[in-house]
């Protein structure tokens, strides 16, 4: 009788830790879901804005190609330290 219940306990150690690992696994499998969702969106974004182009663009349309939107925004470095 005391072999099985050692057996048991064993076997239900065993279990609970399998239990665990899927759990992580399962939090892995999300994060990483998540991950590609997000990759996937950047790719559609990407494409969208550069591969499915049709039609002339318009500057009056889309305002943003307008070449002095399109300047870098310098800094003056004796305006930077000033807090």
């Amino acid at each position: 009788m005391e072999h099985i219940l050692t057996s048991f306990t064993l076997t239900t150690q065993q279990f609970f830790a399998v239990q665990a690992g899927n759990s992580v696994l399962r939090t892995q499998m999300v994060e990483l879901s998540n991950r590609l969702q997000s990759l996937d969106d950047i790719l559609y974004c990407l494409k969208a804005k550069y591969c499915i182009s049709s039609g002339p663009t318009d500057n009056f349309i889309n305002p943003w190609n307008l070449m002095r939107m399109n300047q870098p925004i310098m800094a003056s470095a004796e305006n930077m330290f000033q807090y």
